[in-house]
């Protein structure tokens, strides 16, 4: 029987794995030069794919019809739009914010559908006839494979203007709740917020049904799955409305990006032994690992083959409630609920590029920016040559406060810098209320509206770019040999990827990966040699000695290596 130990070791290499898929299928919202181009599986007719389909983990590109989903206060006075050809396109719906009750969306599409963009009838959904069920209906001009749907969150990445010097975009993740790897972070180093939107899936909808995301599968692809969708609403004839209301319904996680300590992109585990051991992780690659703890000189004393707990002895940390060296989910719970709520204060005035922002920046700016010491500068109130510390709580009075109201524009209350740093949805909650969450999250004034944009792409014309790939393919001699042959794919932080190819089969090709360097190893099958390795990449290389090609693999960059076997006679 495995024993609690083993059990927590086995969890953490899953989180591992974990973290790196996430990785994998992060949308990163910085549009890299020179990404390549891959078709997303088109939804089958029959067999599995008729209930479950997997799409790429790509960003959509390509025409797309939009609809915008504004949650209004309830006291919104609502005017409903009424389309005119050529002249008003009706692309709107206004729904109550915080609710789900008694409000729909359906979609009519079909031949006898004569539109020739997305209209809204009913945009006023929640509004007019309010403790009743009411729905608006989203009509669609006519695509016989269906339309791929996505989501666009509008809220600003951050406070202030992105011109602005200071200007820094704060980070938010998300992560769904089918124990699925799926997290989906606007990084750090996005500076415009009218080029990147933090896009999304929902699923597809086709003339034979509807489909929604519920997790992925080993190669980071999203699984969709079929769900209800049955008429609802008047429509046309034969094309009625169908309810896609649970396309648009989420639970999950909402986290602030300061919540991600080790990097990756996604808030587990792995955040919590971070905070306890980051002294420890020698290769500075997020993730705490036996060969750094070697390294750094922490000795299997018990002789149990496990530095874990040789850790917990030498660095003791207070989340690691039972003294084991490794985070379980309860001890990630404990230590979410200690972090409920955080101060954050914008980056842009880390001035000291120190990663935080506190006291020290406030004495950098005296000394670098303004006069050249703390002493005469003005924030140094209490004139002892030194500026105090934030003691946690807000005071326009205190040194650092009063250089915070001096540097942001306006006036600064506790509100604008104390806030929830992650929001948990057991229940499904409408998806554009994460839109909201990137509002608050961030430190913004929210005035009412919460906005989110659903993308229709045609399933005939869009196409999925995929960035930082490598891709292996398989030759033979002689040509066209049934032997299969197995790879392992190894990277950065302990990624790893096993795959089999012959001659025929189509080439394999990862899915979105860190930049780093990257091994490719063939386990040769008996009767075979090895006879040539060859990536398409200046900087990469093949050994045939150790069946192995070195990939260094550099940001929007797809690299594909071809092995040669030849069979010995």
């Amino acid at each position: 029987m495995e024993t609690r130990l083993q059990i927590k070791r086995e969890r953490r290499q899953e989180l591992k794995r974990i973290a790196l898929v996430v990785i994998s299928v992060l949308i990163v919202v910085t549009l890299i030069l020179g990404a390549s181009v891959a078709m997303a599986a088109k939804p089958q007719k029959s067999g599995s794919g008729k209930d479950v389909i997997a799409l790429s983990n790509g960003f959509p590109s390509g025409p797309h019809e939009t609809l915008n989903i504004h949650g209004k206060k309830a006291d919104y006075q609502c005017v409903e739009c009424v389309p005119i050809p050529g002249e008003v396109q009706c692309n709107v719906v206004n729904i109550p914010e915080y609710t789900t009750e008694n409000v729909a969306i359906s979609y009519v599409s079909g031949r006898k559908v004569k539109i020739d963009e997305l209209t809204v009838f009913d945009s006023c959904a929640g509004f007019d006839n309010p403790g009743q069920e009411d729905g608006a209906e989203v009509w669609l001009p006519y695509e016989p494979e269906g339309y791929w749907v996505f989501a666009r969150t509008l809220g600003k990445p951050a406070k202030g203007d992105p011109n602005d010097p200071l200007y820094e975009p704060r980070q938010i993740i998300f992560q769904n709740d089918e124990n699925s790897p799926i997290a989906y972070s606007l990084f750090g180093e996005v500076t415009n917020p009218d080029e990147v939107p933090l896009v999304f899936p929902l699923g597809v909808i086709t003339k034979d049904g509807a489909y929604k995301v519920m997790s992925t599968n080993e190669l980071g692809e999203y699984l969709l799955v079929r769900f209800d969708s049955e008429p609802a609403g008047k429509g046309r004839g034969k094309n009625v409305g169908k309810d896609i209301t649970d396309m648009l319904m989420w639970s999950g996680s909402v986290f602030h990006g300061s919540l991600d300590l080790n990097g990756d992109g996604a808030v587990n585990e792995l955040d919590v032994e971070y905070a306890c051991w980051s002294d420890y992780d020698y290769d500075e690659d997020g993730i705490i690992e036996d060969s750094d703890l070697v390294v750094m000189g922490i000795v299997d004393t018990d002789s149990d083959g496990d530095l874990r707990d040789d850790l917990a002895l030498v660095a003791p940390c207070d989340y690691d409630l039972d003294n084991s060296g490794v985070i379980d989910a309860s001890e990630l719970d404990n230590w979410l609920n200690l972090n409920q709520e955080g101060w954050v204060f914008p980056l842009g005035l880390d001035l000291n590029s120190d990663g935080v922002v506190n006291e020290l920046d406030v004495e950098y700016d005296c000394i670098n920016n303004i006069c050249g010491n703390v002493s005469c500068c003005g924030y140094d109130l209490n004139t002892d040559g030194a500026i105090d510390p934030f003691d946690g709580s807000y005071d326009e009075a205190d040194e650092f406060e009063n250089w915070l109201e001096d540097k942001i524009p306006g006036d600064q209350t506790e509100a604008d810098f104390y806030i929830t740093l992650w929001e948990h949805y057991e229940t499904p909650v409408w998806v554009f209320t994460i839109a909201d969450l990137v509002y608050h999250n961030q430190v913004i004034s929210n005035y009412g509206i919460k906005n989110l944009q659903i993308r229709f792409y045609p399933v005939a014309t869009t196409e999925f770019e995929r960035k930082n790939r490598i891709i292996v393919d398989k030759m033979t001699e002689p040509t066209g040999s049934a032997q299969s042959f197995d790879f392992a794919l190894d990277g950065p932080g302990g990624f790893h990827a096993a795959f089999s190819l012959t001659d025929g089969a189509s080439p394999y090709t990862s899915i979105h990966l860190q930049p780093g360097e990257y091994t490719v190893t063939e386990t040769l099958p008996t009767g075979w040699d090895v006879t040539d390795i060859a990536p398409d990449d200046d900087n990469s290389a093949g050994d045939l000695g150790t069946a192995t090609a070195t990939i260094n693999l550099e940001a929007g960059e797809t690299v594909t290596v071809t092995f040669t076997n030849t069979e010995q006679i």
